[in-house]
């Protein structure tokens, strides 16, 4: 009898233990995986930039061309309002003769 209260005591002590050690080992297999997720966090990141340092560098010579484009226009806006102005400044010296 006294055998089998000792089997039961030992028992007892040691599933809190083995519960403990589970825990821990399910402890350390998260924290791989979450070192692994960081890990590819980190890959996804540098990809990202790289791609978006890629899109800026192709759109570049865009963005200057429409810019030329908008800066010709103002030039030419800026032609025409000149001449506009200058056809009157030449009938002024008629009028006044």
């Amino acid at each position: 009898m006294t055998a089998g209260i000792i089997v039961q005591k030992l028992q007892e002590y040691d599933e809190p233990v083995n519960k403990h050690k589970n825990l821990e080992s399910r402890y350390h297999q998260l924290q791989l995986e979450l070192d692994k997720a960081k890990d590819g966090f980190g890959e996804l990141r540098k990809k990202n930039l790289q791609q978006e340092r890629q899109t800026k560098e192709l759109l570049a010579p865009r963005k200057k061309v429409e810019q030329d484009e908008v800066n010709e226009k103002d030039v030419q806006e800026g032609r025409r309002a000149s001449e506009k102005l200058d056809k009157p400044a030449k009938a002024l010296p008629a009028v006044l003769a």
